[in-house]
Formats: structure tokens, C-alpha cells, sequence
């Protein structure tokens, strides 16, 4: 406890000296850790008066003319409590928006966990490697008892940031006057101090026409308020439509399904479930050998996307507008699909514990490769 003291101070006075003590935090905690070092007595804990958030990587494209709704949600850390009225936010853009922060319901908050400890102590051993080797780690787990106990507590709030219709006219407004109207930073303040965030990028366009009312198909899901999806080291993920995507209303020739707005996100298969008649079937969508589907049918669809990017990050939020291109009477419509996805891996101890006490939470979470 006492070196883990001496390094706050030592921190703090380069800190000091860096900065000028102006009473700003720069918090990127999407940077990869460097020179690990551990120290057992990390697990004797003080923590450092700050505010920190899940905001690792966020990749949001809001377009205009097919995006159902215009927001997204994140979490503020703080390792005292606030009050939630106090704390104020801001965008590095001149973009509107509005803002409303609330404490987490208790039942609804995280304490370390296992694989935490672990890492705390350099061991190694995810969940399901526990699960089958408990034997292991029997006196690890009761340590771990007196961990959870003695960890003081970390206090979570919900952030919600929304943009109205207006707010993204006055986006697109801003592309050519200001950073291609594009939104890279937050700053929340509490108590005249800052706490400066790289979040990635939050962009505004207009790039396409889209309506509800095509011709051949009709959309019975519009999207999703959000897909809770695992972290994984080489930034691959699923999703998919909640139900049937859309029903057919004449014989159609499906062509390719696509990521239509601005993400750094790529999908890289595609497949189809078809209901028709009552049997269902899968087809893996290859560009150029479409798949025909017969009036009255419905259909559902898988996709495995990549962003390379999430990647050593400890949060992820990204919002794939998908389209599925289709051939109906010699004509090429499209559906589209409102999509939006967030990596919950990490809880507020595991984030505390890589951005304050330089610990790998990396190696020991629930990482199964796609």
C-alpha cells in the first residue's frame, strides 16, 4: 500500500510538473499498456480521486436520411461520489446536443472480479479456465474474498448524449467549417476540474436517399437500440436482425448485404435465414452468386464484421447502418437496418485497474476468437 502510495505521488508530482497543475486529466484509455510491471501489493488498494469512463473506442456515423435515432450511451466512473447534476459535459465540436447523467441502480453495480485478482497478482486464468480447473486456485479464492471486501468502492453513473433532428442539420452544417464536423473529444467537469477524453470519432452525413417504402419487400425490424457484444483481441463480432428482417412481396434476388454509413467497421460474411412455405433454410451470401428468394418468404440475416481497431480497447460503441441490396422486377432496391453494438467486457474495477495501476485486464477475461 505504501509503493503503491509513493507511485500516486510520484504520478502526481510529474504531473505537476508536465502540466503546470491546471486542473485537467487526459485520459485516453484506449492506449495500449507498455512495460507492465506487477506489484502484489497493488491489491491493497487507495485509489486516486478521479473521474474516468467506458469510452474506449467509439466509431458512430449518424446519416441523416435512414438513422432511426440519433444518440448513445456510456458510463462515468468516479472513485468519489457526485453529484449527478454537477457534472457537466462538453464536445470538441460545435455541433448541438443535449445531456442527462443518473446514478446506477446498486443492484445493477460490478465489483472486481476473479480474473482481476488474478492479474492483479500475475497469474493467469480466465473464467472458463477456472471453471475447469477450480482445484488451481483454492487458496486463490480466498484471497480473492478479502479482495472484493477491502476494494474500495467505485461509483457508476449513466450518460445518455442525444441529437435531434436539428442538432444534426446543424452537423452537417458544421462539415465544412470545423473538423469536417466530426467529434473526437469529451470533456466532463466536475468541481472546476476537467477530464479530457479520446473517444474516436462521432461524424454527421447525408450521403443517400432512403425510405421505408421500397418496392418488393416489407421491413418488419427497423434495427436495434443496442447489441451487447464480447470483446475480442483480433476485432471480431456478430450480429444480427432481432426477428425477420423483412417479408417478401414479390420473388426477389438478394445481391449483397453492406455496411451503408462511414465506419471503420468491415463485414466479412454474410448469411441469410429464409423462411418460406414452412421451412427454413441458410444461405451464405457471396457477392456475385445472389440468392433468389420466393414472394411470401421472410428473412433474417447474420453478419461477422471486423474493426481492427477495437483492439486493445477497453470499450467499443459503433452503429452499422445495414443494407441489404436486392433485385426486384429489373430493379434495384434496398433495406436497410438501424444497427448499434457496445463491448461490455469491462466493468469500472477493470478499468480503473489498466488506466491507474497499469494492470494487463487483457489476458485473463472471457476472450473466445470468431
Amino acid at each position: 500500500m505504501k509503493r503503491t502510495a509513493l507511485l500516486i505521488m510520484m504520478i502526481l508530482c510529474m504531473s505537476c510538473t508536465l502540466m503546470g497543475c491546471d486542473e485537467k486529466e487526459n485520459t485516453d484509455i484506449g492506449a495500449k499498456i507498455e512495460n507492465l510491471t506487477e506489484e502484489p501489493d497493488k491489491t491493497e488498494k487507495e485509489l486516486e480521486e478521479t473521474i474516468f469512463t467506458d469510452l474506449g473506442k467509439v466509431d458512430v456515423d449518424f446519416e441523416y436520411n435512414a438513422i432511426r435515432s440519433f444518440g448513445f450511451n456510456f458510463c462515468v466512473f468516479s472513485t468519489f461520489e457526485l453529484d449527478p447534476d454537477k457534472l457537466e459535459l462538453e464536445m470538441d465540436s460545435p455541433v448541438d446536443y443535449t445531456f442527462e447523467s443518473d446514478i446506477m441502480p446498486e443492484d445493477e453495480l460490478n465489483e472486481p472480479s476473479f480474473p482481476l485478482y488474478l492479474s492483479y497478482i500475475g497469474k493467469e486464468g480466465s473464467l472458463d479456465y477456472y471453471d475447469e480447473h477450480g482445484e488451481e486456485y483454492l487458496e486463490d479464492t480466498k484471497n480473492y474474498e478479502k479482495f472484493v471486501k477491502d476494494f474500495p468502492h467505485i461509483y457508476t453513473y449513466n450518460v445518455s448524449v442525444n441529437f435531434g433532428k436539428k442538432d444534426i442539420e446543424s452537423g452537417l452544417r458544421f462539415k465544412d467549417v470545423y473538423n469536417d464536423g466530426k467529434i473526437n473529444k469529451i470533456i466532463l467537469r466536475y468541481n472546476n476540474k476537467e477530464y479530457i477524453y479520446d473517444i474516436g470519432k462521432i461524424r454527421f452525413s447525408s450521403d443517400f436517399e432512403n425510405s421505408n417504402d421500397i418496392e418488393g419487400a416489407d421491413i418488419l425490424d427497423l434495427g436495434t437500440d443496442g447489441v451487447s457484444i464480447d470483446y475480442s483481441s483480433n476485432g471480431k463480432f456478430e450480429m444480427s436482425s432481432d426477428g425477420e428482417f423483412i417479408k417478401t412481396a414479390k420473388d426477389i434476388k438478394v445481391c449483397k448485404i453492406k455496411i451503408m454509413n462511414n465506419l471503420d467497421c468491415s463485414i466479412e460474411e454474410a448469411r441469410l435465414i429464409v423462411k418460406s412455405d414452412g421451412n427454413e433454410k441458410e444461405y451464405l451470401l457471396n457477392d456475385g452468386n445472389p440468392v433468389t428468394i420466393k414472394k411470401g418468404s421472410t428473412v433474417k440475416f447474420k453478419i461477422k464484421l471486423k474493426d481492427k481497431e477495437m483492439t486493445g480497447k477497453l470499450g467499443y460503441y459503433s452503429n452499422p447502418l445495414v443494407g441489404m441490396e436486392y433485385e426486384v422486377d429489373g430493379k434495384n432496391e434496398i433495406a436497410c437496418w438501424d444497427g448499434k453494438c457496445f463491448v461490455d467486457s469491462f466493468n469500472a474495477y477493470d478499468i480503473y485497474a489498466y488506466m491507474y495501476d497499469g494492470i494487463d485486464v487483457f489476458k485473463n477475461i472471457i476472450n473466445k476468437e470468431k
